[in-house]
């Protein structure tokens, strides 16, 4: 039995994948204990719902937990048939299920309790069924309200003899199972039941025998392992035996699909070889289930059996960068494309990732200055020209130096107006003491008035002083700045209070910022920050302290750079916890696609240098402007957003979902941006080229998108193949066991799903299915530099 911790990771991983699970207690019996009683009061209503956290932590305080128990009913949609004798003939006329557990003596069987695809499908009859012989439950039935106790839980324990303990009997556990594995219960099982209780000549001692000329009774599954075992025990050699069990169930089974192939009439070798692989696994489950010391078991690996007789291909290397679609220079504007081509050949790095970041330089020195309104008469739906960008990327990939590079002209016009604000700074520091010194002057004579009596006067010295004030307020200190790197949102406040027009965060690593957003309980960054992204909006913060500040346009352009690994981890979070909240989502993403690119020294047209200045200089001193789209525009906006919305709905991961919902604010910035790139004078209207050109980018980035979601399944896929090859495969280890210490870390099973889609087409593995139950062959070329077994 696990620990009681182990219990509770083990409720929570059941919960994730919607089944409903509470803990049984050890209880004191004749003699012993036993583990299969709940003291969870109104437990029944756990047919319809999951357990809330809340209740989970209040039954960890509980004392003498046991074990955990599957709640049937609509909730998980899960039934059970549980079999309360050994009798073969029971076992195996009554429906087969992949998923079986055992006690200390029949099984039970767990099934779909019913089709949601087939409405004409019939609901169960009663919540619990039982068919009794002899006075005794046989067969029991339980639909709903009925709680059946799963492994690892205590069964029992008598006197001092070791406790004895539920274990799983197939291949699958039930939460390694996905629900449309499992088979739909049959109703008519319940009139099979009563039939096999009444028979008048069942024998229930009677053993299973194989039949040697003849046929055979029983289950062939049984038979065949029952054959497996007693070769087992003569120290039969695997190669031979699995040839003695492929000639003894085709002599008797001629027409069996696994043998026949009855277009063609005849045994094909697919067939035999698939005959293999069954019985591979019934040899796998006897050598686990009776092992025996006195008995050298085979030494080859269950795998390398498994593999015999299919054909395999050379593995691939498993690279994330293979699929990364690299960016056409025809989606840069053609004024930006000199200098960008340029940067890109003398740091000898992808196209993507320098004009993003240039691209949101260029927004973060215009910010809010322009409100762009994409429809006439919405004058309430309006943008900002400020972008989000992340680039990710492994270290010595270049993040750094591409972002020094595109910076460099606003670190020159920040220097200019730096420059400038110190000159202005020192005269108003002149003017403040001129003004100090009269205001001072007006006091004393003020005072002196109102000693003296003369109201008049002192009236008069009122308003001068208040004029004066007035003027020395007028008079305040203001240190522009463009590039910010602080990551705390009072600091950021302060220099967006003194720089109305908005920032551009450079963030070299986004780990630090990401810690910081997940270390606030009150998610005060985290906010700050979303509200930044809309750059219109009002924010006011007010503290104990007394250091608050109130915003009237909260504008941020965001460039950051991310490691590959923090990256998986945030978009495995959002997965997990199916969560939304839109950080990621409003960046544009672009991935290092790891090529190796020219490192050159080339050359510029100076024109050309020039000209891209003049381009960030334009974009500082533009004027204030509402910048609206033309009619052709507007029309393609409202196509492309019909096309959105079927995209978002047609869309399974909500976390892309989310992606493409912020697809309509960055068509429009993104639009204003290309058109201003163009025109070197000032932008009345975004025009159709504008629109157009901002699609196939974004188009472009949703495909980025997509492959960040591939990303968590690439890190999991190298790990579980390097987890195989340290793996020592003896005596039928189940490989799908192993791949249910990775599947518990994601409760949405996309990841893992995908991971093993990509392990399949790269030739590592390949799924095998034996009845509903799934197994993983393994390559054996993963095995060649391994020493070999006799």
């Amino acid at each position: 039995m696990l620990s009681k911790t182990k219990l509770f990771e083990l409720m929570e991983e059941y919960s994730e994948n919607d089944m409903s699970v509470i803990p049984v207690f050890r209880t004191i019996t004749n003699g012993g204990f036993s583990g299969k009683v709940t003291r969870i009061k109104g437990w029944q209503e756990y047919s319809n719902r999951l357990p809330t956290e809340a209740e989970r932590d209040a039954w960890k305080t509980m004392q003498n937990i046991s074990g955990i128990a599957l709640v049937l009913g609509p909730k998980s949609n899960i039934c059970a048939m549980d079999i309360d004798t050994d009798d073969p003939r029971i076992l195996a006329k009554m429906q087969q299920s992949p998923c079986v557990k055992r006690g200390k003596k029949g099984e039970t069987r767990f099934f779909r309790r019913k089709d949601l695809d087939d409405q004409s499908y019939p609901e169960p009859p009663r919540q619990i069924v039982t068919v009794k012989r002899d006075g005794k439950a046989t067969v029991e039935f339980f639909f709903a309200n009925k709680y059946v106790v799963i492994p690892p839980s205590l069964h029992s324990q008598n006197g001092n003899a070791d406790p004895l303990f539920f274990k799983w009997t197939s291949m699958e556990q039930l939460i390694d199972i996905d629900l449309y594995e499992l088979p739909v219960f049959d109703p008519g099982q319940i009139a099979l039941a009563e039939s096999l209780c009444q028979e008048t000549n069942f024998d229930q001692n009677k053993p299973l025998t194989i039949v040697k000329n003849g046929d055979y009774e029983g289950d062939r599954y049984n038979d065949m392992k029952t054959l497996a075992s007693k070769l087992i025990a003569f120290k039969t050699p695997l190669e031979e035996a699995i040839q003695s069990l492929l000639d003894h169930d085709e002599s008797r089974n001629k027409m069996n699909p696994y043998f026949a192939d009855k277009s063609k009439g005849h045994r094909t070798d697919s067939m035999r070889i698939n005959a293999m692989k069954y019985y591979c696994d019934i040899l796998a489950v006897t050598q686990i289930n009776k092992p025996h010391d006195k008995i050298e078991l085979p030494k080859p690996t269950v795998v390398s059996v498994l593999i015999d007789g299919l054909e395999w291909e050379e593995p691939l290397p498993i690279s994330f960068e293979q699929i990364i679609p690299d960016m056409s220079i025809d989606l840069v504007p053609e004024i930006m494309r000199p200098w960008i081509l340029w940067q890109k050949e003398n740091l000898g790095v992808d196209l993507a990732p320098v004009y993003y970041k240039a691209e949101t330089a260029l927004s973060g020195l215009i910010g809010n200055k322009v409100e762009i309104q994409p429809k006439e008469n919405d004058f309430k739906w309006k943008e900002a020209a400020n972008l989000w960008t992340m680039f990710i990327a492994p270290p010595g990939r270049k993040k750094s130096p591409i972002t020094n590079s595109v910076l460099s002209f606003v670190q020159e016009i920040e220097k200019e107006i730096v420059k400038k604000s110190h000159k202005q700074e020192m005269e108003n520091n002149e003017k403040r003491c001129e003004l100090a010194a009269i205001i001072k002057h007006k006091e004393k004579y003020l005072h002196r008035a109102l000693i003296e009596g003369c109201e008049q006067e002192a009236e008069q010295a009122r308003k001068e002083l208040a004029e004066l004030k007035i003027e020395e307020s007028a008079i305040f200190s203001c240190r522009p700045q463009i590039i910010v790197n602080s990551l705390t949102m009072q600091k950021l406040g302060n220099i967006l209070v003194e720089n109305p027009s908005g920032v551009l965060m450079n963030v070299d690593e986004l780990g630090q910022l990401w810690k910081n957003m997940e270390k606030e309980t009150s998610g005060l960054l985290r906010g700050f920050l979303l509200q930044a992204w809309g750059g219109l909006s009002s924010y006011r913060h007010q503290t104990v302290g007394g250091s608050d500040f109130n915003i009237e346009h909260l504008c941020i352009s965001l460039m950051a750079n991310v490691q590959p690994s923090l990256f998986s981890h945030m978009i495995s979070e959002q997965i997990r916890q199916n969560s939304d909240d839109g950080f990621l989502q409003r960046s544009s993403i672009c991935f290092d696609s790891g090529k190796i690119r020219d490192f050159k020294d080339a050359i510029i047209n100076p024109k050309d240098l020039e000209r891209a200045k003049n381009l960030y200089w334009r974009a500082y001193n533009i004027n204030p402007a509402i910048i609206k789209f033309s009619k052709p525009a507007q029309a393609f906006l409202v196509e492309y957003n019909r096309k959105l919305d079927k995209m978002i709905i047609k869309e399974e991961m909500g976390i892309v979902a989310g992606f493409l919902s912020k697809f309509r604010g960055l068509l429009v910035k993104k639009a204003f941006l290309i058109d201003f790139i163009h025109s070197d004078e000032v932008v009345h209207e975004v025009s159709l080229r504008g629109v157009q050109m901002a699609e196939k980018q974004l188009d472009l980035n949703y495909k980025n998108i997509k492959i960040a979601m591939l990303s968590p399944a690439f890190d999991l896929a190298k790990s579980f193949i390097a987890e195989i090859k340290d793996c020592t495969i003896e005596s039928g280890i189940n490989i799908s066991q192993l791949s249910r210490n990775y599947k518990r870390y994601f409760a949405n099973r996309f990841i893992s799903d995908t991971m093993f889609k990509l392990l399949e087409r790269n030739n590592y593995i390949k799924i095998h299915r034996v009845g509903n139950a799934k197994k993983l062959l393994v390559n054996p070329c993963l095995y060649q530099d391994m020493p070999k077994q006799n």
